[in-house]
């Protein structure tokens, strides 16, 4: 196989891997305390945090077509989902899936066809 296809093969293996976990802890929190009226007024910040998760994870896959601006996406997606889920429940696995997020996002950028010194 390709050098290139090996490493788009393992940022996407990665970026799921960071979605798997960071969509499944969003849902684990909002079912846990979702209906608790203690987290009402911030309940909005678990949605964002689901919605931050498949932005992400959906921006490593695309990753290798739009290498500079699906990166950027991740790393916000991803930023945004970590504050969000820290400020509606703290106890959750979703800052686990961050560095899946950024090394899938760092492995697909770096073996994109436009970063090569060699594609010029």
């Amino acid at each position: 196989m390709h050098r290139l296809a090996w490493r788009s093969l393992i940022a996407a293996l990665l970026g799921l891997l960071g979605g798997v976990i960071g969509v499944v802890s969003a849902i684990a929190a909002l079912v846990a305390v979702g209906e608790d009226r203690a987290y009402h007024p911030r309940i909005g910040f678990g949605w964002l945090a689901l919605a931050a998760a498949i932005v992400a994870t959906l921006s490593v896959l695309l990753i290798v077509r739009r290498a500079k601006g699906a990166t950027a996406l991740v790393l916000i997606a991803s930023g945004v989902g970590t504050v969000g889920i820290n400020l509606f429940y703290i106890n959750t696995f979703y800052v686990a899936a961050v560095p899946c997020w950024w090394l899938g996002a760092a492995v697909a950028w770096l073996g994109s066809d436009r970063c090569s010194p060699y594609s010029r």
